[in-house]
């Protein structure tokens, strides 16, 4: 509720929400006239106004008419809300009459409304009149004024700062750059601080404002929504910055008056007006910064970053604007679907985003004035994912028409050291999906200060990381498995200080006839490949592969066929490495053992699966691997026994994770050949236990399979029935949370292309107590961890005893750990209102 109302025909009814603040300077009225009828003579100097339409402002103190409040009107243009630059004149002024009215012509447009009166603080009101409206009606209350009081300091610093202006703006208009309120400048509030870096406020009028506070060498501190009255003292930090002053220039050759100027790095985005001869001027912190801006359709920008230091004053900076470049399209999923309300961003040098818009019911957004150069456009998807386009490189007045296609995407964070230690700040690295094609390219990310890089909105499936930009990690990546939603933080990206050069080939001295994976290790042997391996290497069509090892040791570098999994090394190379030295290393492949398995995965319709996904779980491990082109894979790992867990002996997904297959025992067959089906549904609904319908509640899937890295999101559902897509194959917990309590749980088994339905009943939570034993002395084990996965986590007592308290109704999975590599899985159903002992649980 901005204080905005649009009334027609009967008296307008209920308060006026837009009140104001203490003004900068008293507004001089361009001309004082009172009317009681919707024509009016102009005064000297003013163009006559024909309209057939009015404006009547009502002006209030309480609930009592307030005759003879001065009223001032100040006319935006442009009209359109969305077009800068913006321009406020003081179009009208009066007083209102007997009855606390006045009425003026008004044709259409977009207006701020003020009124003041002795004693009172001012009202405020944004005025849209559309075309075709005979009248237009504003209420304006007039209260108290509120006082706000507060200091300037220096961030992370014990000091004040002196004379610093504070600028307060009343929240109605919220067209601005990044959704900044706007006002014409005589309408805000201002102070200055003093020597000691406060400041003091008066006669405000109650509201939300926008509050900035700028001094010279400081980026300005604000504070976007700040209720007035604020209830206590204010604080506002300014950081030391630098300055980046310039001009920005229209095609032809003009000052670009009013031009919006954005200097954007990594974290944030700063804007500023240019003034009526185009220059401009930005505090801003240190650091790198890709300069734009763009005035009606025409857009412009610096080919390079400009850096900046604190206290730096860059100078002389020159932007010219010329015809803008645009980019529009959908947004859809894979079904072609639409996607409403996506975000899209479209980014330069990888800064935050020079333009943004949102999708509508067809899924379709539009991106317009952007300046020359290159482009990254980020997608964020309603639910929290997002992804990238890109880089798409637009001259001048080009246009570009994408369709964006929301598919399973995951996030990848990954540390890089070089031969010094960690990299530092601002290294470019960059993630190549595997396979690459042409919609899923390349994309590059720079580190923090931390030496980390986050890759976000990656396609789902094998990454390939590298850094070419540091000399001593040339040749060298590690390639990592992203699933979708979810973030991978198992990569890292190294030097070492010897080079290794190979390459892989048949024993007929040719390259291999199928894809193989390289790893290194410190033993003769490594038999179980596994695709999370933030070291294994994939070489290319040609078989070379380049990587870096510490010196001092004998390393094995093994080369496994990708088709195979647990079917031994296909060949391997013993090497010394040596500091400083570069080692060439040939690895001849020779066959493997027979496979237990021989496993083909296909389409619903019958086509191969190409790269899907294959977890297997045998008696001593669990290993991920992945079908190839063919949709095969053998598998010579023993099958006869599985985890003793709930997980099943193969699990398979598509590659994209839409589709999935299951096998819970092996039979003993040698061949096998499993179709990809549809992941499951459930829906159903929640009450309580006397049959109630529950209204607004939040169901969480959380999956229970060893294997399951994928972090589901929670989902919202404002009636009493819920529907989830898209879970995964195999077993689930579904908790329900009311309040954000959760009040139910259930546990769930799911096959592929099921459409489970359930009635979940939810009631206060309940107690669940135990103890831990040793499976062979039956003593007591202490220290024991116990947890539910999500709610609860505690460990045994010396008595071997624990209890997890206000757990929800319904079905668990109770997990005890005494070693992290072993664990005991127990089912535990809570009936309402009543405690549950488990008694003991044994762990080996």
């Amino acid at each position: 509720v901005t204080g905005l109302w649009f009334f027609r025909g009967e008296e307008p009814q209920g308060r006026n929400l837009a009140t104001g603040a203490v003004s900068r300077q008293s507004p001089s009225p361009t001309r004082s006239t009172t009317v009681t009828r919707p024509e009016q003579a102009p005064g000297p100097g003013e163009e006559e106004t024909r309209s057939d339409s009015s404006l009547e402002v009502a002006v209030f103190s309480g609930n009592t008419s307030l005759p003879g409040a001065q009223v001032q009107i100040y006319k935006r243009e442009p009209a359109d809300l969305l077009l800068p630059p913006v321009h406020w004149s003081g179009w009208r002024s009066g007083k209102t009459e007997a009855d606390g009215r006045w009425v003026l012509p008004l044709p259409p447009g977009s207006y701020y409304v003020t009124a003041r009166a002795p004693g009172l603080a001012p009202g405020y009101a944004a005025v849209v009149h559309p075309p075709g409206s005979e009248w237009t009606r504003a209420r304006l209350r007039l209260e108290a004024g509120a006082e706000l009081r507060g200091t300037t300091e220096v961030r992370g610093a014990d000091a004040p700062v002196s004379f610093a202006e504070i600028i307060l703006t009343r929240h109605t208009f919220t067209s601005g750059p990044q959704g900044r309120p706007e006002a014409p400048e005589e309408e805000s509030a201002v102070a200055t601080s003093s020597e000691t870096g406060e400041f003091q406020l008066s006669g405000l009028a109650p509201g939300r404002y926008r509050v900035e506070a700028r001094a010279p060498g400081y980026v300005s501190a604000v504070l976007p929504s700040v209720p007035i009255p604020f209830g206590a003292r204010m604080t506002l930090e300014l950081a030391p910055g630098g300055q980046l002053e310039g001009v920005v220039l229209r095609a032809d050759g003009q000052p670009a008056d009013g031009a919006e100027v954005l200097a954007a790095d990594l974290e944030q985005a700063t804007t500023v007006g240019a003034d009526s001869d185009g220059r401009f001027s930005l505090q801003v912190p240190p650091g790198a910064y890709a300069l734009s801006a763009r005035r009606g359709d025409e857009a412009g920008a610096l080919e390079h970053e400009v850096k900046v230091v604190v206290g730096q004053r860059v100078q002389g900076l020159r932007l010219q604007l010329s015809g803008g470049a645009s980019i529009s399209g959908k947004v859809v999923r894979r079904d072609s679907a639409p996607v409403v309300g996506a975000r899209v961003e479209a980014r330069r040098q990888q800064t935050e985003g020079s333009g943004t818009a949102v999708t509508d019911g067809k899924g379709s957004f539009s991106l317009p004035a952007l300046a020359a150069g290159t482009y990254v456009v980020r997608v964020y998807v309603p639910g929290g994912s997002r992804f990238d386009h890109g880089p798409l490189t637009l001259a001048a007045g080009e246009h570009a028409l994408l369709t964006l296609i929301d598919e399973p995407r995951g996030g990848l964070w990954c540390s890089v050291g070089g031969d010094q230690g960690p990299v530092g700040e601002g290294i470019r690295v960059r993630a190549s999906a595997l396979p690459a094609t042409a919609d899923r390219s390349a994309v590059e990310a720079r580190t923090n200060s931390k030496s980390r890089v986050h890759f976000a909105g990656l396609p789902a499936g094998l990454v390939r990381v590298e850094s070419p930009a540091v000399p001593s990690l040339e040749g060298r990546s590690v390639t990592v498995l992203v699933r979708r939603n979810s973030e991978n933080h198992n990569c890292a990206l190294s030097s070492g200080l010897s080079n290794i050069e190979g390459r892989v080939v048949e024993r007929s001295g040719g390259p291999p006839d199928a894809p193989v994976l390289v790893v290194s290790s410190s033993t003769p042997e490594s038999r179980y490949p596994n695709l999370l391996w933030s070291g294994a290497m994939q070489p290319d069509e040609q078989g070379r592969f380049r990587t870096t090892l510490p010196p001092g040791k004998n390393h094995y570098l093994s080369a496994f066929r990708r088709r195979g999994v647990g079917c031994g090394v296909s060949g391997q190379k013993q090497i010394r490495v040596e500091a400083g030295q570069r080692i060439d290393a040939t690895i001849v492949l020779e066959d493997t053992r027979e496979p237990a398995l021989r496993l083909h995965v296909l389409e619903a319709d019958g086509a191969p699966a190409s790269l899907a996904l294959v977890n297997v779980s045998t008696a001593s491990l669990w290993v991920l691997a992945q079908t190839d082109e063919q949709g095969r894979l053998d598998v010579c790992l023993p099958l006869g026994q599985q985890q003793p867990s709930l997980t099943p002996l193969l699990l398979v997904s598509s590659f994209d994770e839409a589709r999935a297959a299951m096998v819970e025992k092996w039979s003993g067959e040698r061949e096998l050949s499993l179709r990809l089906r549809p992941l499951p549904s459930l829906r159903g609904r929640v009450i309580n236990t006397d049959g109630t319908p529950v209204r607004r509640f939040t169901v969480s899937p959380v999956p229970q399979n060893l294997w399951a890295h994928t972090s589901l999101p929670s989902h919202e559902f404002m009636g009493d029935q819920f529907e989830l897509n898209g879970l995964p194959v195999g077993r689930s917990q579904i908790l329900v949370s009311v309040d954000g309590v959760a009040t139910a749980s259930v546990v769930v088994d799911l096959l592929p292309e099921e459409r489970k339905v359930l009635e979940i009943a939810v009631s206060p939570g309940v107690s669940v107590t135990g103890r831990v034993v040793d499976a062979v002395t039956r003593q007591p084990v202490a220290g024991a961890s116990v947890l539910v996965p999500r709610l609860a986590t505690t460990s045994t007592s010396p008595d071997g005893r624990f209890a997890l308290r206000s757990m929800p109704v319904g079905e668990h999975l109770l997990i005890v750990h005494r070693h992290p590599s072993h664990r005991v899985t127990q089912l535990v159903k809570l009936s309402p209102e009543q405690d549950k002992e488990v008694g003991d649980i044994s762990v080996p």
